[in-house]
Protein backbone atom coordinates (compact mmCIF):
# COMPACT_ATOMS: atom_id res chain seq x y z
CA UNK A 1 0.00 0.00 0.00
CA UNK A 2 2.71 2.44 0.79
CA UNK A 3 4.26 1.90 -2.37
CA UNK A 4 0.64 2.42 -4.19
CA UNK A 5 0.56 5.65 -2.16
CA UNK A 6 3.94 7.19 -3.06
CA UNK A 7 3.06 5.90 -6.84
CA UNK A 8 0.29 8.59 -6.36
CA UNK A 9 2.10 11.19 -4.98
CA UNK A 10 5.01 10.98 -7.70
CA UNK A 11 2.23 11.18 -10.29
CA UNK A 12 0.63 14.33 -8.63
CA UNK A 13 3.85 16.08 -8.65
CA UNK A 14 4.10 15.25 -12.42
CA UNK A 15 0.96 16.85 -12.70
CA UNK A 16 1.74 19.70 -11.06
CA UNK A 17 5.16 20.30 -12.97
CA UNK A 18 3.08 19.76 -15.78
CA UNK A 19 0.75 21.74 -15.49
CA UNK A 20 2.74 24.84 -14.81
CA UNK A 21 4.97 24.32 -17.86
CA UNK A 22 1.72 24.62 -19.94
CA UNK A 23 0.75 28.05 -18.12
CA UNK A 24 4.23 29.12 -18.85
CA UNK A 25 4.36 28.13 -22.34
CA UNK A 26 0.58 29.13 -23.18
CA UNK A 27 1.85 32.61 -21.98
CA UNK A 28 5.21 32.39 -24.01
CA UNK A 29 2.78 31.76 -27.19
CA UNK A 30 0.98 34.35 -26.57
CA UNK A 31 3.23 37.35 -25.83
CA UNK A 32 5.75 36.40 -27.64
CA UNK A 33 3.95 34.80 -30.79
CA UNK A 34 5.72 31.73 -30.65
CA UNK A 35 3.83 29.25 -32.76
CA UNK A 36 5.68 26.10 -31.26
CA UNK A 37 4.44 26.68 -27.88
CA UNK A 38 0.74 25.79 -27.86
CA UNK A 39 0.94 22.35 -29.07
CA UNK A 40 4.11 21.53 -26.52
CA UNK A 41 1.75 23.08 -23.90
CA UNK A 42 -1.09 21.19 -25.48
CA UNK A 43 1.18 18.38 -24.66
CA UNK A 44 1.31 19.06 -21.49
CA UNK A 45 -2.06 19.86 -20.32
CA UNK A 46 -2.73 15.96 -21.71
CA UNK A 47 0.10 14.64 -19.51
CA UNK A 48 -1.73 15.93 -16.84
CA UNK A 49 -4.80 14.89 -17.28
CA UNK A 50 -2.94 11.19 -17.66
CA UNK A 51 -1.45 11.95 -14.16
CA UNK A 52 -4.81 12.60 -12.72
CA UNK A 53 -6.74 9.76 -14.00
CA UNK A 54 -3.66 7.45 -12.68
CA UNK A 55 -3.30 9.03 -9.59
CA UNK A 56 -7.27 8.64 -8.96
CA UNK A 57 -7.13 5.03 -10.24
CA UNK A 58 -4.15 4.59 -7.53
CA UNK A 59 -6.22 5.88 -4.87
CA UNK A 60 -9.59 3.72 -5.79
CA UNK A 61 -7.46 1.05 -5.83
CA UNK A 62 -5.41 1.32 -2.54
CA UNK A 63 -8.80 2.64 -1.12
CA UNK A 64 -11.13 0.31 -2.12
CA UNK A 65 -13.77 2.80 -2.63
CA UNK A 66 -14.19 6.08 -5.41
CA UNK A 67 -12.03 8.78 -4.50
CA UNK A 68 -14.25 11.07 -3.92
CA UNK A 69 -14.87 11.22 -0.18
CA UNK A 70 -12.72 13.54 1.27
CA UNK A 71 -10.89 17.10 -0.21
CA UNK A 72 -7.98 15.93 -1.80
CA UNK A 73 -10.07 13.93 -3.98
CA UNK A 74 -12.49 15.95 -4.69
CA UNK A 75 -10.03 18.41 -5.97
CA UNK A 76 -8.18 15.91 -8.07
CA UNK A 77 -11.69 15.01 -9.81
CA UNK A 78 -12.05 18.51 -9.98
CA UNK A 79 -9.03 18.80 -11.68
CA UNK A 80 -9.45 16.30 -13.73
CA UNK A 81 -12.77 17.89 -14.71
CA UNK A 82 -11.31 21.47 -15.75
CA UNK A 83 -8.35 19.26 -17.98
CA UNK A 84 -10.97 17.10 -19.52
CA UNK A 85 -13.07 20.62 -20.46
CA UNK A 86 -9.91 22.22 -21.79
CA UNK A 87 -9.24 19.28 -23.80
CA UNK A 88 -12.33 19.00 -25.47
CA UNK A 89 -12.52 22.66 -26.18
CA UNK A 90 -8.90 22.96 -27.66
CA UNK A 91 -9.52 19.60 -30.00
CA UNK A 92 -12.95 21.35 -30.95
CA UNK A 93 -12.87 24.92 -31.14
CA UNK A 94 -9.44 25.21 -31.30
CA UNK A 95 -8.69 28.55 -29.55
CA UNK A 96 -5.57 30.59 -28.64
CA UNK A 97 -6.12 32.07 -25.07
CA UNK A 98 -8.04 29.52 -23.27
CA UNK A 99 -4.88 27.93 -22.46
CA UNK A 100 -4.10 30.99 -20.24
CA UNK A 101 -7.66 30.66 -18.77
CA UNK A 102 -7.20 26.74 -18.08
CA UNK A 103 -3.44 25.88 -17.14
CA UNK A 104 -2.76 28.34 -14.69
CA UNK A 105 -6.46 27.42 -12.52
CA UNK A 106 -4.68 23.65 -12.89
CA UNK A 107 -1.73 24.87 -11.16
CA UNK A 108 -3.23 26.31 -8.36
CA UNK A 109 -5.68 23.95 -7.13
CA UNK A 110 -2.83 21.10 -7.34
CA UNK A 111 -0.39 23.26 -5.66
CA UNK A 112 -3.86 23.62 -3.29
CA UNK A 113 -4.21 19.83 -3.13
CA UNK A 114 -0.48 19.03 -2.38
CA UNK A 115 -0.45 21.34 1.03
CA UNK A 116 -3.39 20.03 2.37
CA UNK A 117 -2.68 18.46 5.82
CA UNK A 118 -2.72 14.58 5.93
CA UNK A 119 -6.10 14.36 7.54
CA UNK A 120 -7.73 16.00 4.32
CA UNK A 121 -5.22 13.92 2.20
CA UNK A 122 -5.01 10.09 3.62
CA UNK A 123 -7.44 7.90 2.55
CA UNK A 124 -10.31 6.90 5.68
CA UNK A 125 -13.20 4.02 5.71
CA UNK A 126 -15.75 5.41 4.74
CA UNK A 127 -18.51 6.47 7.03
CA UNK A 128 -21.78 4.62 6.47
CA UNK A 129 -24.08 7.46 4.82
CA UNK A 130 -20.67 7.22 1.89
CA UNK A 131 -21.23 4.03 1.27
CA UNK A 132 -23.35 4.17 -1.59
CA UNK A 133 -23.47 3.98 -5.47
CA UNK A 134 -24.76 7.39 -5.20
CA UNK A 135 -21.17 8.58 -3.87
CA UNK A 136 -20.29 8.07 -7.83
CA UNK A 137 -23.16 9.68 -9.22
CA UNK A 138 -23.97 12.64 -7.28
CA UNK A 139 -20.43 13.75 -6.16
CA UNK A 140 -19.50 13.35 -10.07
CA UNK A 141 -21.74 15.48 -10.82
CA UNK A 142 -21.44 18.15 -8.70
CA UNK A 143 -17.50 18.51 -9.21
CA UNK A 144 -18.07 18.32 -12.89
CA UNK A 145 -20.67 21.21 -12.54
CA UNK A 146 -17.91 23.37 -10.41
CA UNK A 147 -14.81 22.15 -12.92
CA UNK A 148 -16.81 23.99 -15.30
CA UNK A 149 -17.98 27.50 -13.12
CA UNK A 150 -14.06 27.67 -12.29
CA UNK A 151 -13.23 27.60 -15.30
CA UNK A 152 -16.14 29.88 -16.29
CA UNK A 153 -14.74 31.96 -13.29
CA UNK A 154 -11.46 32.32 -14.46
CA UNK A 155 -12.18 33.16 -18.18
CA UNK A 156 -14.52 35.95 -16.59
CA UNK A 157 -11.10 37.04 -14.58
CA UNK A 158 -9.32 37.27 -17.75
CA UNK A 159 -11.49 38.84 -19.60
CA UNK A 160 -11.72 41.71 -16.91
CA UNK A 161 -7.97 42.04 -16.61
CA UNK A 162 -8.06 42.46 -20.26
CA UNK A 163 -10.72 44.44 -20.53
CA UNK A 164 -9.77 47.02 -17.41
CA UNK A 165 -6.15 47.18 -18.74
CA UNK A 166 -6.41 47.37 -22.50
CA UNK A 167 -9.80 47.03 -23.85
CA UNK A 168 -11.94 49.55 -22.22
CA UNK A 169 -9.27 52.17 -23.30
CA UNK A 170 -9.38 50.62 -27.37
CA UNK A 171 -13.06 49.83 -27.64
CA UNK A 172 -14.15 52.20 -25.01
CA UNK A 173 -17.52 51.57 -23.35
CA UNK A 174 -19.68 50.36 -26.90
CA UNK A 175 -17.24 46.96 -26.82
CA UNK A 176 -19.63 44.17 -28.02
CA UNK A 177 -19.58 40.42 -27.07
CA UNK A 178 -21.81 37.65 -26.89
CA UNK A 179 -22.29 34.29 -28.30
CA UNK A 180 -22.36 35.34 -31.73
CA UNK A 181 -18.80 37.16 -31.88
CA UNK A 182 -16.87 35.11 -29.87
CA UNK A 183 -16.65 32.09 -31.84
CA UNK A 184 -14.94 34.15 -34.51
CA UNK A 185 -12.31 35.30 -32.33
CA UNK A 186 -11.19 32.09 -31.95
CA UNK A 187 -7.55 32.42 -32.93
CA UNK A 188 -7.40 35.36 -31.91
CA UNK A 189 -8.10 37.48 -34.90
CA UNK A 190 -10.15 40.69 -34.35
CA UNK A 191 -13.70 41.20 -35.11
CA UNK A 192 -14.04 44.99 -34.42
CA UNK A 193 -11.79 46.82 -36.30
CA UNK A 194 -9.00 44.23 -36.43
CA UNK A 195 -8.26 44.10 -33.02
CA UNK A 196 -6.99 41.42 -31.56
CA UNK A 197 -7.73 42.63 -27.69
CA UNK A 198 -11.64 42.50 -29.14
CA UNK A 199 -11.14 39.36 -30.37
CA UNK A 200 -9.81 37.98 -27.13
CA UNK A 201 -12.12 39.68 -25.47
CA UNK A 202 -15.22 38.07 -27.52
CA UNK A 203 -14.18 34.67 -27.14
CA UNK A 204 -13.45 34.84 -23.51
CA UNK A 205 -17.14 36.47 -23.12
CA UNK A 206 -18.77 33.86 -25.42
CA UNK A 207 -16.63 30.89 -23.83
CA UNK A 208 -17.29 31.87 -20.00
CA UNK A 209 -21.42 31.70 -21.14
CA UNK A 210 -21.12 28.56 -22.83
CA UNK A 211 -18.81 27.19 -19.57
CA UNK A 212 -21.72 28.54 -17.13
CA UNK A 213 -24.67 27.13 -19.59
CA UNK A 214 -22.95 23.54 -19.79
CA UNK A 215 -22.66 23.70 -16.01
CA UNK A 216 -25.60 24.69 -15.09
CA UNK A 217 -28.04 21.43 -15.96
CA UNK A 218 -25.37 19.19 -14.36
CA UNK A 219 -26.07 21.27 -11.09
CA UNK A 220 -29.25 20.46 -11.10
CA UNK A 221 -28.61 17.10 -11.83
CA UNK A 222 -26.14 16.56 -8.88
CA UNK A 223 -28.54 18.23 -6.95
CA UNK A 224 -31.52 15.68 -7.50
CA UNK A 225 -29.36 13.05 -7.41
CA UNK A 226 -28.23 14.18 -3.86
CA UNK A 227 -31.95 14.62 -3.28
CA UNK A 228 -32.43 10.84 -4.01
CA UNK A 229 -29.65 10.28 -2.12
CA UNK A 230 -30.32 11.79 0.65
CA UNK A 231 -33.98 10.18 0.78
CA UNK A 232 -32.43 6.76 0.77
CA UNK A 233 -29.46 7.49 3.54
CA UNK A 234 -31.85 9.50 5.93
CA UNK A 235 -35.31 9.12 4.70
CA UNK A 236 -35.86 12.96 3.28
CA UNK A 237 -35.30 14.85 -0.09
CA UNK A 238 -34.78 17.64 1.48
CA UNK A 239 -33.81 18.90 5.09
CA UNK A 240 -32.23 22.43 4.48
CA UNK A 241 -28.73 21.25 5.45
CA UNK A 242 -26.36 23.73 4.50
CA UNK A 243 -25.02 22.29 2.24
CA UNK A 244 -28.08 21.85 0.62
CA UNK A 245 -29.32 24.90 0.78
CA UNK A 246 -26.05 26.93 -0.75
CA UNK A 247 -26.48 24.15 -3.27
CA UNK A 248 -29.59 25.64 -4.14
CA UNK A 249 -28.41 29.43 -4.05
CA UNK A 250 -25.69 28.92 -6.14
CA UNK A 251 -28.31 27.60 -8.74
CA UNK A 252 -30.47 30.25 -8.29
CA UNK A 253 -27.31 32.95 -9.01
CA UNK A 254 -26.51 30.86 -12.52
CA UNK A 255 -30.03 30.88 -13.15
CA UNK A 256 -29.94 34.85 -12.58
CA UNK A 257 -27.01 35.02 -14.84
CA UNK A 258 -28.40 33.11 -17.67
CA UNK A 259 -31.59 35.09 -17.74
CA UNK A 260 -30.00 38.55 -17.35
CA UNK A 261 -27.72 37.05 -20.59
CA UNK A 262 -31.18 35.77 -22.72
CA UNK A 263 -33.60 37.96 -21.78
CA UNK A 264 -31.92 41.19 -20.85
CA UNK A 265 -28.54 40.96 -23.08
CA UNK A 266 -26.41 41.21 -20.11
CA UNK A 267 -22.66 41.00 -22.08
CA UNK A 268 -18.96 41.60 -21.96
CA UNK A 269 -18.23 43.20 -18.10
CA UNK A 270 -21.41 43.07 -16.25
CA UNK A 271 -21.72 39.37 -17.30
CA UNK A 272 -17.89 38.73 -15.94
CA UNK A 273 -19.10 40.23 -12.85
CA UNK A 274 -21.89 38.16 -12.34
CA UNK A 275 -19.64 35.08 -13.39
CA UNK A 276 -17.31 36.01 -10.26
CA UNK A 277 -20.28 36.10 -8.14
CA UNK A 278 -21.41 33.06 -9.20
CA UNK A 279 -18.30 31.71 -8.46
CA UNK A 280 -18.09 32.84 -4.71
CA UNK A 281 -21.41 31.24 -4.10
CA UNK A 282 -19.59 27.69 -5.65
CA UNK A 283 -17.05 28.28 -3.27
CA UNK A 284 -19.37 28.92 -0.29
CA UNK A 285 -20.97 25.48 -1.34
CA UNK A 286 -18.16 23.92 -1.94
CA UNK A 287 -15.89 25.26 1.38
CA UNK A 288 -17.40 27.62 3.04
CA UNK A 289 -20.00 25.98 4.94
CA UNK A 290 -17.82 23.26 5.78
CA UNK A 291 -15.48 26.03 8.19
CA UNK A 292 -18.63 28.00 9.00
CA UNK A 293 -22.05 25.66 9.72
CA UNK A 294 -22.55 22.12 10.77
CA UNK A 295 -24.33 19.74 9.02
CA UNK A 296 -25.18 16.27 7.24
CA UNK A 297 -21.97 17.20 5.62
CA UNK A 298 -19.45 17.80 8.01
CA UNK A 299 -17.84 14.72 6.92
CA UNK A 300 -15.90 17.10 4.53
CA UNK A 301 -14.62 19.33 7.05
CA UNK A 302 -11.80 21.27 6.06
CA UNK A 303 -10.86 22.37 9.52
Amino acid sequence: MNNLIGLEQAFVNVLFWAALASSALFLVELAGKQLWARPVAIAGMALGIVCTTVAMVLRYVYAGYPPLSNLFESLLFLIFGIQLIFLIVQFTLKPRIFGVVAAPLVTLLVAYASILPAHLKDAHPLMPALQSYWLKIHVSLMLLSYSAFMLAFASAIVYLVIYYTKGKQELGDDSRGGTGGGMLALEGAGTLGDSKVAGHLLFLDDMTYRLILAGFPILAFGIITGGMWANHAWGTYWSWDPKETWSLITWLVYAGYLHARMTRDWKNQKAAWMAVVGFVSVLVTYLGVNYLAQGLHTYGSVL
